[in-house]
């Protein structure tokens, strides 16, 4: 393990605690001041808050280490703000402000935690505010026989829905070879936009797929940093993890996809913010459903990856409201009947004791 960035709160916390993991590792927080126009105050925005100190909250019943203490807490900042909202439990959510205060005072001993030294860490910041490709038309003001809207109509997905509730769109022209006259899906956080992918219209010959992409990328877009669907999906009581937007397209608004079988721990992160319930009540009901595609299954070293590193991190959030369901020949987007999709994913959750909320919290 490196040197954690704060060197001073990681030996109080282990003195404290016992023991203490690190998520995120080495990365250091990332931001700005923003006027916050309700209180005239400037406000610390994170775009990444970097590395934490896990350890297990003293107010709950937490056991696995589910109380992040992110490695700026308790230090005064360039305005002299101590931050203490920077612990979160992500077991009951029961770090209210005066014991959070109660903390930062049992840990300072010696009165060094104010001036602590943070150490450089690498810069990780979220996929940066973009543009899409060029001039694009969403899929509802096409005319049903263009060409992407036929092509989508066959393969049972409802242009129209894609384009309203999406906003996916055709791209007329582009400096981009590869989003010309392609499929657009945006990428949002928190409704700004972060980037898109362009989806070949058809299917790819072996021979085409050798050079041209069926997806491809905003080139400024960092994949690591989002999730597809993000801001629907998080409105939901069970969120489903699938591969690629057209998983999402076939599965519904509480999915989202990854871009691939890669999960990092800004995803992770995404996801503890979205889903860390504010009562007991609700975090029975909240629940998480891996569903990446079938081929993860088969390839040995993908299903290491999942439960060495997917899994773990997923448990930190939802615990045992936690299911890995995978499909029997297909990855979701091949099925075209969303009802039998979520019975099989409902039917496989509930063999392993996770009960599955299609509903709005």
């Amino acid at each position: 393990m490196a040197q954690p960035l704060n060197p001073t709160l990681y030996t109080l916390l282990l003195r404290h605690f016992g023991k203490v993991n690190i998520s995120s590792e080495g990365q250091q927080m990332a931001g700005e001041y923003r006027k916050n126009i309700s209180t005239g105050r400037d406000d610390w925005q994170i775009q990444n808050p970097g590395e934490y100190y896990c350890v297990n909250c003293p107010y709950c019943s937490d056991t696995r280490q589910r109380l992040y203490i992110n490695h700026r807490w308790g230090v005064r900042d360039a305005k002299g703000r101590l931050n203490l909202w920077l612990a979160v439990c992500y077991n009951e959510n029961c770090m209210n402000p005066s014991r959070r205060q109660g903390l930062w005072k049992r840990l300072q001993g010696p009165a060094s935690l104010t001036t602590a030294k943070i150490l450089p860490g690498k810069k990780v910041t979220d996929s940066p505010l973009t543009q899409l490709p060029g001039p694009c038309t969403p899929l509802d003001q096409l005319d049903p026989s263009h060409s992407a809207c036929a092509y989508l109509a066959g393969r049972l997905y409802d242009p129209v829905m894609l384009g309203k509730f999406y906003g996916v769109s055709y791209c007329l022209d582009s400096r981009y070879t590869l989003a010309r006259e392609r499929i657009v899906a945006p990428i949002y956080l928190n409704r700004e936009l972060r980037g898109w992918q362009a989806r070949y219209i058809g299917e790819l010959t072996k021979e085409q797929a050798k050079t041209t992409p069926k997806w491809w990328s905003d080139p400024h877009m960092k994949k690591s940093m989002l999730l597809y669907n993000y801001d629907n999906a998080r409105k939901f009581r069970t969120v489903v993890i699938v591969e690629g937007p057209g998983d999402v397209w076939s599965f519904g608004p509480m999915a989202v996809a990854t871009f691939g079988t890669s999960f990092s721990e800004r995803q992770a992160e995404l996801l503890r913010r979205a889903f860390t319930p504010s009562t007991h009540k609700e975090r029975l009901a909240l629940s998480c459903v891996l569903l990446w595609d079938p081929d993860v299954r088969a390839d040995e070293k993908k299903i290491k990856y999942v439960h060495a590193k997917v899994l773990p991190a997923l448990k930190q959030t939802f615990g045992d409201r936690l299911a890995t369901v995978w499909l029997p020949d297909h990855d979701p987007g091949f099925y075209t009947d969303r009802g039998f999709l979520r019975r099989f994913v409902e039917c496989e959750a509930q063999k392993q004791g996770v009960k599955v909320d299609w509903n709005l919290r």
